[in-house]
């Protein structure tokens, strides 16, 4: 047996965490997605975990950090409580009746029956919930770092003679289609001259925008608060951002719209490890959708404050949720 409502502090703190986190996405959903501001919304997603990741310091610490005020218990008559009510709207009073006789030594706790001793404390309970979330949090980041420590082994052997421009430029067998991962380009053999320069250029924008920072920095978030669902949805929003972007900065080299598409198509079957950024990874149909997109704009100045103080807002509401209320009054009121 355990007493649940000393949980309730805990599952309202969850509850605000995945409201604020919705209600940040759906903004970005409504309001930022059809923009054309890409490093200004890439931050703003990538914000999201970072708000979440401030919650959970919040609710944890400040209950633990701001001075607690001692429960009062004052014993009353009937019409001494319905005074001290009156005088004091905003204390929160917790009334329990009580023989007259019994007035007299409230103050010595009544033993519990044998039977009810052996209780399951709520504290117990919240232990082996944060301990079930950081043994999952760990499996879930030891499953990206398999195809990483892979695929570092498999281009141990490179050198700087791969060296293209800024880059390193990889050719394999068993690359099946063109991803990067921090500087290095991995391309599959057999393509034409043409097709390589355009997977290139796509792969170089990545770099250049510093798309493997915010791929590493969302993959190790979501698995750290993998308890929130909203985080997978920014996870793939961000994604996809990359690939918009990308496409944007190729397309701006004057590569032809109709060949770019066409080798989206190509590669559209093949997969490649979550750790990268791939020619790939968004959905086909909605990318050359957006190329053929015209009317998108970007986000004015005042438009980027008022998002910033819309996230401020959320996090300082959270904020506020966290600290301690003020402990309730128990009244002992005598019958008469």
């Amino acid at each position: 047996m355990t007493n649940f409502n000393s949980l309730i502090p805990m599952l309202q703190g969850y509850g605000s965490i995945l409201l604020v986190s919705t209600l940040l996405m759906a903004f970005y959903l409504l309001v930022m997605s059809r923009k054309q501001s890409f490093r200004f919304q890439r931050m703003y997603l990538l914000a999201i975990p970072a708000v979440c990741f401030l919650q959970i310091v919040a609710l944890a610490l400040l209950p633990k950090i701001m001075p607690q005020e001692e429960v009062e218990v004052i014993t009353l008559t009937q019409e001494e409580a319905r005074q001290y009510q009156y005088e004091n709207p905003d204390t929160k009073v917790i009334a329990e009746e009580m023989p007259a006789a019994e007035a007299e030594d409230i103050s010595t706790p009544m033993p519990l029956p044998e039977e009810e001793q052996f209780v399951i404390s709520a504290s117990t309970i919240q232990k082996c919930i944060y301990l079930g979330i950081s043994i999952v949090s760990v499996l879930l980041l030891l499953i990206i770092l398999i195809p990483l420590v892979q695929l570092l082994l498999r281009t141990r052997a490179i050198r700087l003679s791969n060296m293209e421009g800024s880059c390193t430029i990889v050719r394999k067998p068993w690359v099946s289609t063109p991803f990067s991962m921090g500087r290095i380009i991995f391309l599959p053999m057999g393509k034409s001259k043409e097709a390589e320069e355009i997977f290139i250029k796509h792969e170089e924008a990545h770099i250049q925008s510093l798309h493997y920072i915010d791929v590493w920095c969302i993959e190790v978030m979501v698995r750290l608060l993998w308890f929130n669902p909203m985080l997978w949805v920014v996870r793939k929003h961000l994604r996809d951002l990359h690939e918009f972007e990308a496409d944007h900065l190729v397309l701006a080299q004057g590569v032809d719209v109709h060949s770019y598409q066409c080798l989206l198509l190509e590669v559209a079957s093949d997969e490649c490890s979550i750790l990268t950024n791939g020619f790939n990874q968004s959905f086909i149909r909605r990318r050359i959708k957006e190329m053929k997109r015209t009317e998108r704009v970007g986000i004015s100045r005042f438009g980027k404050l008022l998002t910033a103080l819309w996230m401020l807002a959320l996090t300082g509401g959270t904020v506020a949720f966290a600290l301690p209320e003020k402990p309730a009054t128990i009244v002992h009121v005598m019958k008469d």
